[in-house]
Order: structure tokens, then C-alpha cells, then sequence
């Protein structure tokens, strides 16, 4: 099933301008042409992931939440769960009583039942809870496309016994006698069958057989939750003043996690916990806010939120840039305050740089390091500790209006606008972060602008979604937003969703991702570049998890048989072998390193899969040279390791199934005749002996 599954001066660029030079001289927008497109999802994968999967350093923020912390990678949130996940998501698990009845009277009645409330609040562990308790508590939940519609869904072969959720389902667009017919149809399939449960922040309830699936789910007691945690805990412990104020704290939490998060203080003792609670990040920033600081000191932090670690003399261009935007908007910025005893306002030079106040949360960091472009950076600024960006900016969404927000989303569209650099990287952080502040605003009145403007707009729109992916908690509405673009939105928009989907997002829903980017693909030349760009690299995010890989190539050899089959047209036909092609070229971030070249090393039946694809292409006269070069420059990746020779013998059988032996003999002939022309200074004869060896003599077969 997991397979199948369903307009102001734009300023310089950040890397040029240091103390020396300071930016001054505005630069215009990159024209806009074709190669825009076909560079796009270049540029993203050089400043998007690189910096997630290679372990560049873009900010101080400790953003991102749900990772694989096998590889740090995002957690793919589709496919089976493993039991230990499972395992890890029950611990201490306290049910909210009424809501946990009525959802699994519903569950056990129709087969479905949908949990109904606002985020954070355990729907999703309280999910697993149900399926446990009414399916197969031996065989963990299958985790299903949030993207898929109530129609799609209904279509679906169920057969998995211990359940299946949906978690933060998308917004259903169909009518409502439609969405009736299909819960219908939902609940049919399921009764006997399997057991769904689906989570939602849904509001406005619709009529009906759907409304009559819902239940209202509630967070469970955080004192109880609480105690339940530390039943463990000497009981001198819990006595203490300073556990009992905890405690008292916690009965003002609504979230499951923030209560986990006392619990995880307490690991030092209670008294070091309550002061670390009271010295927190959070008490520091409000405490700043709520001493009304200056026109000048907001606009700083709120700069800051979206540009934190740029360079220095980057961060005051922009940040004289918002207060221009400001004076625009508003009006002249009025003066900062002046210490008793100090001259006059205006009669010195204002020491713009002086941030060592014990109460600024502005800090600069003097160490020299490489930036996200692989150039030296001297200072950068950032904030003083790391999680201060998102309670910053939480504090200027719930503290000021029109006044600040108007000028700073001028400010956003001009940076957006800037050539391509690594300040989109940081850009993407805070727009993913406001997003988690006010969803349907950066929807609708920031990203959908960008998606459909210049490569550098479109470049930060990508940049946005793919932090979202990365963060997880609007994982889901991201998901949403490419398939919408890339569903007759314009090519702008369509080429913007392929960049978003080749990187962590695409990772987080491999299968929507494939299904998207192919059916991209298959579209107009300029649309297709940047799909199969995105496909590469979605196929090199995927290179280090064999059944990841061997789904990716699944879906390629599923599409390669169709574009084969009687009717097909021959548009489609050549469209598949050129993207399949782009595909088996991808080449990893930072190394160069060939895709293809990791896959074969890692599993013997995904290099089968591989040869199979291989030979299929070099079938294609006009595919032919590039499939014998990109399959050589394998080889000489593998030249020397003698433990991928097994996967190579399986990779050659592979395609030796499939050519004819005039096929063969050409290909055999023309990589003898690479490697006598290579210039590396070390022989390919064991690894092409392996390829082009004789062949086994019993039938090599494989999944």
C-alpha cells in the first residue's frame, strides 16, 4: 500500500558588501528567462539542501522539530509506522476519557471516525491510542496522505489490520452531496475491513454522514499528564515548594509536549528547574517587549527574525531599508532614547552597533566560518539564544498591527526579490515560522505572490515550504499548497511547487511528491526541467534508505512499462525516457557525487531495479550515449570497491535481460572503448568484468 499510496530598490547581493564596501548601489531583479527556470531548482538545491542535509549551519534557530534521528533527515510521514514508534508514542499516555469513548464507539460502529480540534492537543497520539486498542495492537498503523480527497481515499484497497490515520487531512474542496456519497463509500469499505481514523483542525462542520463521524477531541489534564510522568519521582522531591510551583505551572499548560518539557527540566531537581523556567528564553523576551522599547529597537528584532545570521553589514542595509520603508509608510521614526546626562538627541553619532545591553536580544557572532555559499564570513548577527527568533516574532504578530506589519511586509517582497543567495535560506526560516502564526496570511498574501513572480520570489516561496516540511507542524497545508500550484495555477507557480517538492517536504511525502513532480514532468520543456531537477533530487535524499530508493525506482519502472505500452503517444514516450534519464543522472549536494553510483553500493535488488531501468533506456537510440556515459561515470565511482562487485554482477544481469545481443555487444564495446580513453590512472577491468562478465547461469530475478 505505502507504494501506492496515494516595487523599492532592490539591494546588493549578501556576499559583497563588507566594512570596507557597504552596499549602496541597488541592483534590479534578474530578468526573467527561460534559463531562470531550468537554474531554479539548481539554486535550490545549493542553498536549501545542502543546508538540511549536510549540516551547513543557516541561523542560530533550533528550528525544526520532526526529524529521522537515525539521519536528521525529516520523518517520512506516510507509509507503516515501526513498532518502537509506536511503543514511544504510548509511553505514559493518559486518554482525555469522554472524547476517547466516544471515538472508539464511533470507530467500532462505522470503521472511521474523525477527531476534530486544534493542534497540539494529542489527536495524532490519540490516533495510534484507538487503533491500538480496537485494531491489531500486534501489527502498527499505516499512516496515509493527508492530500488525498474523500474520493480518493474511497478508492483505496484497505487490508492492513492494525489501522490506518490521516493525519491533518486537507480541506475536502468537493460538494457536499458528493462528500456524502463517498463517506458512504468510505465507511463501506472499512466496515469489516480495516479501521481509519482521521485528524483535523476542521472548524465549520459540514452535514451529514461526515459530520456524524466526528468527535471533538481534548487535550488530557497536563496536572494528571504530570504526575503520571514522574509517578516515579521520591516523594521528598515532590514535596519540595519548588516541585509544588511546578506544578501549579503546569496547570497553565493546554499542550502535551510543553508539559513533556517541564518534565524534561526536572532532570536537574526541581529548584534548577523552576529558575530555568524563570531565566528562560521566553521570560527574557517578554520581559523586553513589555518594557515598550523603541520604533528603532522593534524594527531591529523584527528584521532580525527574518534575516537572522546575515552577515553584518547585510543586516544594517536591511535594516536601514525597513526603516525607510517605515518613514514610507508611517512616518519619520521617532528618535531613540537618550541616557540622563547624555548630549542631545542629534548632536552624536548613534552607536548603531552597540548590542552588548544586558536585556538586548541581539547578539554578534565574531567567529570566522563559511557562509552558505562557501565564502568566509566575519560577524554575523543573530540572537542571543536560539529559540528567541520564534518567541520574538510571536510577540510582534500578538503585540503590533498595521503600523509595523505594513512596512515589514513591503520589506519581505524586497528582499524575496534579491538575487539568489543564502539570505533566502534564512528568509524561508521566519516566513515558515510566521506561517505557524498565521497560515492562510503567508498563503495568501506573501507565497502565492512569490510563487507566481521572478526566480528569486519563487526561490524564497520553495525556501518557505521546504522548511515548513522540514519543521513539520503545517507540514500537511505545505503539502497542499504545491498540489494547488501545481494544478493548473500557471507554470510559475507549477515550477515553484517542483522546487518546494524536491526537497524536505517532497522527503516527508515521498509518494504525493512522485505522483506531482511526474505528472509535472509530462508538461511543457520549461516545467519539465525543473521537475526532473526535483525528481534528482529527491532521488538523492532518498539514496541512503534502500526502501526509499527501491519505491523511487519502483514508480520509475512503473511509468517506463506504461510509456511503453500499445496507444501510448510518442509525446509522452520520449517525455518519460528524458525524464527517467534526468533522474538516473542526479548527482548529490555538496560531493558531486553520482546517485546512482550510492544506490548500487547499498543494495544488490535496488541495483537490479537500477540495471533493469538502464537497460531499458540504452534501447532508446536517441537516449543511448548519455545512458552509456552516466552508467560509465557509475563505474568509476565504484572503480576500487570491491565489495559493491556483487551489486554490479546484479546490475549488469540486469540489463542483460533486457538488451538484445546486438544491443549487448554495443554497449559492451562502447564502455571498453570509455574506459580506454578514461585518464583517471586506475583500471576499470574488475569492476567491468563484473558488469559485462558472463552470464550466471541460473535466471536472476528480483522484486
Amino acid at each position: 500500500m505505502a507504494d501506492d499510496e496515494p516595487g523599492a530598490p532592490v539591494p546588493p547581493a549578501e556576499e559583497k558588501p563588507t566594512d570596507e564596501n557597504p552596499p549602496g548601489a541597488p541592483a534590479s531583479p534578474a530578468a526573467e528567462s527561460e534559463e531562470d527556470l531550468r537554474d531554479e531548482v539548481h539554486e535550490h538545491a545549493r542553498y536549501i539542501n545542502y543546508q538540511y542535509f549536510y549540516g551547513v549551519s543557516a541561523s542560530n534557530s533550533n528550528f525544526g522539530m520532526s526529524f529521522d534521528g537515525s539521519s536528521g533527515r525529516p520523518a517520512a510521514a506516510t507509509g507503516p509506522m515501526r513498532p518502537e514508534e509506536v511503543r514511544h508514542a504510548l509511553r505514559c499516555y493518559l486518554r482525555p476519557p469522554e472524547a476517547f469513548r466516544k471515538a472508539r464507539d464511533v470507530l467500532n460502529r462505522c470503521g472511521m471516525v474523525v477527531l476534530c480540534g486544534p493542534d497540539g492537543i494529542g489527536k495524532y497520539t490519540g490516533a495510534i491510542a484507538l487503533l491500538h486498542e480496537v485494531a491489531s495492537d500486534q501489527i502498527p498503523p499505516t499512516n496515509i496522505s493527508p492530500a488525498l480527497s474523500l474520493t480518493e481515499l474511497a478508492r483505496l484497497k484497505f487490508g492492513n489490520d492494525g489501522g490506518y490515520i490521516v493525519r491533518d487531512q486537507l480541506r475536502d474542496g468537493e460538494a457536499s452531496a458528493v462528500q456524502q456519497f463517498e463517506v458512504q463509500r468510505l465507511t463501506a469499505a472499512l466496515r469489516g475491513q480495516a479501521h481509519l481514523v482521521i485528524t483535523t483542525n476542521l472548524g465549520v462542520r459540514p452535514r451529514g454522514p461526515l459530520a456524524d463521524l466526528m468527535v471533538d477531541w481534548a487535550a488530557p489534564d497536563p496536572v494528571e499528564l504530570f504526575d503520571k510522568w514522574l509517578a516515579e519521582m521520591p516523594g521528598e522531591v515532590r514535596d519540595t515548594p519548588a516541585f509544588a510551583q511546578l506544578r501549579e505551572h503546569v496547570r497553565t499548560l493546554i499542550c502535551p509536549r510543553d508539559v513533556l518539557k517541564v518534565v524534561e527540566l526536572l532532570a536537574d531537581g526541581p529548584e534548577q528547574a523552576l529558575a530555568g523556567l524563570r531565566s528562560s528564553e521566553q521570560e527574557r523576551v517578554t520581559a523586553w517587549f513589555d518594557r515598550e522599547p523603541s520604533v528603532d529597537e522593534v524594527l531591529g528584532v523584527a528584521a532580525l527574525t527574518f534575516a537572522a545570521g546575515t552577515p553584518e553589514p547585510t543586516y544594517e542595509f536591511l535594516l536601514d531599508r525597513l526603516k525607510a520603508l517605515y518613514r514610507q509608510r508611517i512616518g519619520p521614526v521617532p528618535a531613540a532614547r537618550v541616557e540622563t546626562g547624555a548630549a542631545a538627541v542629534g548632536t552624536v553619532m548613534p552607536q548603531s552597533r552597540r548590542r552588548d545591553r544586558n536585556d538586548s536580544l541581539i547578539a554578534v557572532d565574531n567567529r570566522k566560518q563559511l557562509n552558505l555559499d562557501g565564502e568566509a564570513a566575519g560577524r554575523s548577527v543573530s540572537f542571543a539564544q536560539p529559540g528567541m527568533q520564534e518567541l520574538v516574532l510571536r510577540q510582534l504578530h500578538d503585540r503590533y498591527g498595521y503600523e509595523l506589519w505594513a512596512p515589514l511586509r513591503d520589506w519581505l517582497d524586497e528582499v524575496a526579490a534579491r538575487p539568489p543567495s543564502s539570505l533566502h535560506i534564512r528568509l524561508g526560516i521566519g516566513m515558515a515560522l510566521y506561517s505557524t502564526l498565521s497560515f492562510q496570511e503567508v498563503e495568501h498574501a506573501i507565497l502565492d505572490r512569490w510563487a507566481d513572480g521572478t526566480a528569486p520570489e519563487r526561490l524564497a516561496a520553495a525556501s518557505t515550504l521546504s522548511w515548513i516540511g522540514l519543521d513539520g507542524r503545517n507540514a500537511s497545508a505545505a503539502l497542499g499548497i504545491t498540489k494547488r500550484w501545481a494544478q493548473n495555477s500557471g507554470q510559475r507557480r507549477a515550477t515553484t511547487a517542483a522546487s518546494a517538492l524536491g526537497g524536505p517536504l517532497g522527503a516527508r511525502y515521498s509518494s504525493d511528491a512522485l505522483r506531482w513532480l511526474w505528472a509535472l514532468a509530462m508538461r511543457s520543456v520549461s516545467i519539465r526541467m525543473v521537475a526532473c531537477a526535483a525528481l534528482g533530487m529527491l532521488f538523492a535524499t532518498a539514496a541512503e534508505d534502500p526502501d526509499t530508493t527501491r519505491r523511487v525506482l519502483k514508480f520509475l519502472q512503473i511509468q517506463l512499462r506504461r510509456s511503453l505500452e500499445p496507444g501510448s503517444r510518442q509525446r509522452d514516450r520520449r517525455a518519460t525516457f528524458e525524464t527517467v534519464l534526468n533522474v538516473l543522472s542526479a548527482r548529490q549536494e555538496p560531493t558531486d557525487a553520482l546517485v546512482a553510483a550510492t544506490v548500487i553500493r547499498q543494495d544488490q535488488r535496488n541495483a537490479a531495479r537500477l540495471g533493469s531501468l538502464w537497460g531499458e533506456l540504452f534501447r532508446s537510440a536517441p537516449h543511448r550515449s548519455r545512458t552509456r556515459a552516466t552508467l560509465f561515470a557509475a563505474l568509476q565511482a565504484l572503480n576500487g570497491d570491491q565489495d559493491s562487485l556483487p551489486a554490479v554482477r546484479r546490475l549488469g544481469e540486469a540489463m542483460r535481460e533486457v538488451l538484445s545481443p546486438p544491443q549487448w555487444a554495443d554497449l559492451d564495446g562502447g564502455l571498453r572503448q570509455e574506459a580506454g580513453r578514461a585518464e583517471n590512472g586506475l583500471p576499470l577491468t574488475t569492476v567491468l568484468t563484473a558488469l559485462l562478465g558472463r552470464r550466471s547461469s541460473t535466471t536472476t530475478t528480483w522484486p
